[in-house]
């Protein structure tokens, strides 16, 4: 890890530029023309030129990956515009050459260094017919300062395809020809672990202007030039990875599609760069539409005057003709991925229950239900009480009339006129005994189907993977009571590529120890466990699972869940006892010496000495709060003792979108220390939650989860169980069906 260092001051040297940025100034404040080019992205990922930023901002919720790469640095990022004046970069960098210079020296004695940090960017103010747009900017603001950087940009078109950005940036924006420290003396960085947030440095120091323009030739091809004012101090002067020699950047830019940018340019004199920036908006569906079968039609009634036999009630005596209506609204259902559990009549109410197999949308799965009971119900039926089964537990009820269904179908405003007219209620722990589906259970599911596992920003590369086969099953034996599992078997796999030991002081590697998981582990019982799912009252859930729960924990988890059906929050306590597993992910416990090994602790020493032991069980605990913010933000507090013993809390914020996709970041802090916890200090990352349906194109309830972190430390990690309750439920509360109410129609 780099030590400490100060960027040279040149307080006071006369700026050549300071003319052309009063320049530019001008004629921002004065063109009137309009934005009409869009916001492009710059080597470090984040809206911008080519090494500068720029005052703009990306679309709403856009999602864009990027790689760079310039003589010896390389550069990877994840960029998401979390709100329209508000985004977030995190970034893993890599410069070669690093001991060049100094390698005789003793210092850093590593060829290439790896470093990782986040930017975040706030618009004061968005472009105007006579004002520029105008955004300040944190760079590497938390870790180990070594890109860090803060800095204030405009950005104004002078014409409707070239606009001009100028801005005064501070920290690595302000080491070339600054024109003094307007804020006072930038203090050396304590690197110390990393991970901490230097609020001294925010704008502190030298400062220096930079400026650039970016002309859009056509629709795909775009010019850009910038003068920078980063000096390179350490990678160019101090370790000679590279010759800067100009501060002027030019570069050529091609949009290949809406998704794809391509770019190359000539760089500080003396280097060829080349980028690719990956794109998508998750509020649109990447993979297009999802390709479903067409809903029913609403089947209107006959007028109870020209069919005075279809309104009898005297089928309600006949249990034949009951089970006869389940079988055909099943039947009915089947090919829209919905299966009936149950179906009961009271009088002019039909209640029905339901499993959701496919829809991604669950709004959307009890519209079809919705549709198919007008076909089934008889017309003397006025009522639709539809009750979403999950994991055999009924989470709430929609009750809809059917007169509003038969006469909205065709109104423009249908959704929002049944929306106001359905009541989304609390469903009971226990329904009423209907006709069930002697086929619901037990029930059998499996698949077979690819599998990748990866890990990244390890310090020995950026990326590394596995991928293979992966055979998993779910045997539902009764009504909330489920066996699953799965075992997988790698095909290709760069995961036996060992990081450097870890740094770790009392903490028991509970998740740095994943390299032996990866390397030993082929194939693996990933999971087989059994879980009992219980509702305990009408908004009170409950969970026990037992078994091998992840792949690297055993045990037991219980949890429970108050989650009122028409509130935006919800509390949970969860409670484990787990012991470590084996390796191997067979079925043992005992934990090999040489996941004990740290750069203190080695095959040389005693075994006694690294601290091996047979087995490792840990007992850990939570209470959760959950809150729905009102503008598509989740909240989520964590708090309590973690699988190493440490006693914290982890905060967790992401945004969802109406079709399925969750971006979102976190954070853990608890009573271990930087010294104990390792490179980072403490645990922090992104989270992407990506629906298979959007990327398919046909319906799916399933997700991929993605977690980057910065690093794979062990302090604030908790056990991985599948099935938790709130994410398992919430979406059939009143807040989750009224979100997706439009698919209602659907």
């Amino acid at each position: 890890m780099l030590g400490s260092f100060t960027w040279p001051q040149k307080i006071g040297v006369r700026c050549p530029m300071r003319g052309v940025a009063l320049a530019v100034m001008a004629i921002l404040a004065v063109s009137p023309m309009q934005a009409e080019t869009r916001a492009t992205l710059n080597l470090y990922g984040a809206t911008g030129l080519i090494d500068m930023p720029s005052a703009e901002m990306q679309p709403d919720g856009m999602l864009s990956f990027s790689t760079s790469h310039f003589g010896p640095v390389s550069r990877t990022m994840l960029s998401f515009q979390i709100a329209p004046r508000l985004s977030g970069s995190f970034r893993f960098l890599g410069i070669r050459d690093w001991n060049k210079v100094l390698c005789c020296a003793g210092v850093n004695q590593f060829d290439t260094y790896y470093d990782r940090s986040f930017d975040l960017r706030y618009q004061i103010v968005d472009e105007g017919r006579y004002h520029p747009a105008l955004t300040f900017g944190l760079q590497d603001f938390v870790g180990t300062g070594v890109i860090a950087g803060e800095y204030v940009v405009a950005t104004k078109h002078v014409m409707p395809d070239v606009k001009v950005s100028v801005g005064l940036g501070w920290g690595r924006l302000g080491s070339y020809q600054s024109i003094g420290s307007p804020f006072g003396d930038r203090p050396a960085l304590d690197v110390g672990k990393g991970g901490n947030f230097n609020f001294g440095q925010w704008f502190r120091g030298p400062a220096a202007p930079f400026a650039g323009v970016e002309w859009q030739i056509t629709d795909q091809w775009t010019a850009k030039a910038e003068y920078s004012s980063d000096a390179y101090h350490e990678e160019a002067d101090r370790r000679g990875t590279f010759d800067r020699r100009s501060p002027f950047n030019l570069g050529i830019e091609y949009q290949r599609n809406e998704s794809v940018r391509l770019g190359a340019y000539y760089l500080y004199g003396s280097e060829v760069g080349v980028a690719a920036h990956f794109s998508l908006n998750p509020k649109r569906r990447p993979g297009g539409g999802v390709a479903s079968s067409a809903p029913d039609p609403v089947q209107p009634r006959p007028s109870r005057g020209a069919d005075p036999d279809a309104w009898s009630t005297s089928w309600l005596g006949e249990n034949d003709t009951q089970k006869a209506l389940r079988t055909r609204l099943d039947r009915r259902l089947a090919k829209d991925g919905v299966q009936v559990e149950s179906l009961r009549f009271d009088g002019a109410t039909a209640h029905v229950s339901i499993r959701n197999i496919d829809v991604d949308a669950k709004a959307q799965a009890v519209g079809r239900t919705a549709r198919a009971l007008t076909h089934v119900a008889p017309a003397s039926v006025e009522q639709f009480v539809i009750v979403p089964m999950v994991n055999g537990m009924p989470v709430s009820q929609v009750v809809v009339q059917r007169a509003g269904i038969e006469t909205l179908e065709f109104d423009t405003a249908a959704g929002a006129k049944s929306l106001s007219r359905a009541q989304i209620l609390s469903a009971p722990a226990v329904l009423a005994d209907g006709f069930r589906d002697p086929q619901a259970y037990p029930n059998f599911s499996w698949s077979l189907g690819p599998t990748g596992r990866t890990r990244v920003f390890d310090q020995t590369a950026p990326f590394k993977i596995g991928v293979g086969l992966e055979l998993t099953g779910r045997y539902e034996l009764a009504p909330g009571l489920v066996l699953n599992g799965a075992v997988s078997k790698y095909v290709f796999s760069t995961l036996d590529d060992r990081p450097p030991l870890p740094s770790r002081g009392r903490l028991h590697p509970v998740r740095s120890a994943n390299y032996f998981y990866d390397r030993d582990g082929d194939p693996a019982l990933t999971n087989l466990s059994l879980t009992a799912y219980r509702k305990l009252s009408p908004e009170l859930y409950g969970r026990v699972s037992l078994g091998y729960l992840e792949r690297m924990f055993g045990g037991v988890s219980t949890e429970v869940l108050w989650l009122p059906t028409n509130g935006r929050w919800a509390i949970g306590a969860e409670v484990n006892y787990t012991a470590q597993r084996s390796p191997d992910q067979q079925f043992g416990f005992s934990l090999p010496a040489a996941m004990y090994e740290t750069d203190s602790c080695t095959p040389d020493l005693t075994t006694a000495a690294c601290g091996a032991r047979d087995s490792y069980r840990i007992l850990t605990g939570h209470l959760s709060g959950y809150y729905k913010l009102a503008n598509d933000f989740h909240v989520q507090v964590d708090v309590g003792r973690y699988l190493a013993g440490d006693v914290g809390a982890t905060l967790s914020v992401r945004r969802e979108f109406d079709n399925g996709w969750k971006v979102g970041a976190f954070m853990t802090k608890t009573n271990v220390s930087a010294e104990d916890f390792g490179s980072g200090s403490f645990d922090k990352g992104i989270t992407v939650d990506i629906p298979m349906a959007s990327l398919l194109g046909r319906p799916s309830n399933q997700h991929r989860d993605i977690t980057l972190r910065p690093f794979g430390r062990d302090g604030g990690r908790r056990l991985e169980v599948e099935g938790r309750l709130y994410e398992s439920v919430r979406g059939y509360r009143a807040d989750g069906l009224s979100e997706q109410w439009e698919r209602f129609w659907k």
